[in-house]
């Protein structure tokens, strides 16, 4: 096979993998972020997917050798689904089912972090650049395949909405995320849920507030810790509590607070829980659009290839297959 002068745009996780693999495989690859590796991995809060799950965990693992063997395992999802307001609570539903696999929550940036590490000791460059659409011109002509991972931001807006695939034009629900410390991942914890319950995902639901999630988790400084996610009904109560989260201290505070008051029978784990002094960031907030997007585009300007004089446009690809939020 011939080798590609390839550029990805994007130093996340899925640009971050993309770009190793194709340096492994001898591409002269050229790696753009807005940021360096250290402030990728350190000053800003964790997003995207955290949790993969059985298949898509064996699949990364084809991809990039495990570098996290000590990160703790679920193997179920321990769920009740609660209605009625707090001191008249019903419980619906509850089930809690074992997986047929394993899945594990590692902190998005660790992983971005460590890729571009190795993606550099495998003869990548790694440039730290702001990527304008200009410059994607001139970066593709450059180039045989460009890539194209940046998030919601940044250079998303060249690629067509998929109108087909995109049900929603509002978020359906205001997010919370937080790491936090402080409760162990032994037979003792959850034990209101049953016997083992500590090895399982925690997934509550409400039927007219949202839902609230807590599972196993390998933070990027703490190591085995716990993640939280909270998922708020646009016109429920839990909207305003999201709203006072200011500092990772006060999205501790909320988290126990739902739990006291929507979910008690978890709440003497939950208090447990402490807030990880040496990552500020460990917490964020906000609502996003489900939006599927294409997985190619053309630049608005033409561009010329370096090896002739013919105009061309330039291959330019998602490596996530577009789904990307809006």
């Amino acid at each position: 096979m011939s080798q590609a002068r390839i550029a990805v745009i994007g130093a996340g996780v899925v640009g971050a993998t993309a770009a190793l693999v194709l340096a492994r495989n001898g591409h002269a690859v050229d790696l753009y972020s807005d940021r360096t590796a250290r402030q990728l991995r350190d000053d800003v809060p964790a997003t995207g997917t955290a949790v993969l799950f059985g298949h898509s965990r064996d699949v990364d693992h084809t991809l990039v050798e495990e570098l996290y063997p000590d990160a703790p395992l679920s193997t179920g999802m321990n769920t009740r689904l609660n209605t009625g307001a707090p001191g008249s609570l019903e419980q619906v539903l509850a089930f809690d089912p074992d997986f047929t696999y394993t899945a594990a929550g590692i902190d998005v940036r660790l992983r971005a972090y460590d890729r571009i590490r190795l993606f550099e000791q495998a003869g990548g460059a790694f440039h730290v650049a702001t990527v304008t659409p200009d410059d994607l011109d001139a970066i593709a002509a450059a180039h045989d395949l460009t890539l194209v991972s940046t998030g919601k931001g940044g250079l998303a807006g060249l690629f067509p909405v998929d109108e087909s695939r995109t049900v929603y034009r509002a978020p359906q629900r205001e997010l919370l995320a937080a790491a936090f410390t402080g409760l162990g991942h032994g037979d003792d914890v959850f034990t209101a849920r049953g016997t083992g319950a500590g090895k399982h995902n925690v997934f509550n639901l409400h039927t007219d507030q949202g839902e609230i999630w807590i599972g196993p988790y390998w933070h990027k400084d703490a190591g085995a810790s716990w993640s939280v996610l909270g998922f708020a009904k646009p016109d429920g109560a839990w909207v305003e509590r999201f709203d006072s989260v200011t500092d990772a201290q006060s999205a501790l505070d909320v988290v126990v607070g739902i739990y006291r008051d929507y979910f008690p029978d978890d709440l003497p784990d939950i208090e447990k829980l402490r807030v990880i002094e040496q990552d500020p960031k460990s917490w964020l907030r906000g609502a996003v659009t489900p939006t599927v997007r294409r997985a190619s585009a053309t630049p608005a300007a033409g561009i010329r290839s370096p090896r002739s004089a013919t105009p061309r446009s330039p291959s330019i690809r998602s490596p996530d297959r577009a789904r990307r939020p809006d």
